[in-house]
């Protein structure tokens, strides 16, 4: 952790290029990572990873939602804590040479990916793992807690990708 925290920290030496460039790679790495997850979902939940067709098993059987439609409420607190920092597309509409066109564009984009990346993730990890699996909470074991994508790699016996999402969430917290 220290180690990429150093090279992290080594980006903002070498100015604001590279700083950038570290941005963008590592967003695309992220990128990359959830669209990769989303395959892996879909052949886990059809059986081709695991050998067992699950479907929308999960959806049944404890249902998507734990509480029910109080629940999903309820969550909106805690997403909307996600989405601070919004307020930079008002301070970037001063250095826009068409505002009214870029923010325009900048809001549509964002609404994509939030949905694509946020709800695809949120609808993918539903079908491949159920919201009361022991796990998720550190009741399983004296252990915290489990990713849920952790949690999916590893009931299909795929190991090597729960390690791929452990690197990825260790580059994520240790970004510049």
């Amino acid at each position: 952790m220290v180690a990429l925290r150093v090279v992290f920290m080594s980006f903002a030496f070498l100015g604001v290029w590279a700083f950038g460039e570290g941005e963008f790679w590592l967003a695309l790495v992220k990128v990359i990572a959830i669209l990769a997850f989303f395959l892996c979902s879909i052949l886990i939940s059809t059986g081709v990873i695991g050998g067992q067709n699950i479907g929308f098993k999960y959806y049944h059987d404890p249902g998507p939602f734990a509480d029910g439609v109080k629940g999903v409420f309820e969550i909106f607190v805690f997403a909307g804590l996600r989405y601070s920092g919004t307020e930079m597309i008002g301070l970037t509409a001063g250095e826009s040479r068409n505002p009214s066109k870029d923010i325009l564009k900048a809001v549509k984009d964002i609404v994509w990916r939030i949905v694509i990346l946020f709800l695809g993730g949120i609808f993918f990890l539903a079908i491949t793992v159920p919201w009361n699996d022991e796990r998720l909470l550190g009741r399983a074991t004296k252990k915290s807690a489990s990713s849920p994508f952790v949690i999916d790699f590893n009931r299909v016996g795929v190991t090597a990708g729960s390690h791929a999402v452990n690197t990825v969430i260790l580059v994520t917290i240790s970004r510049p």
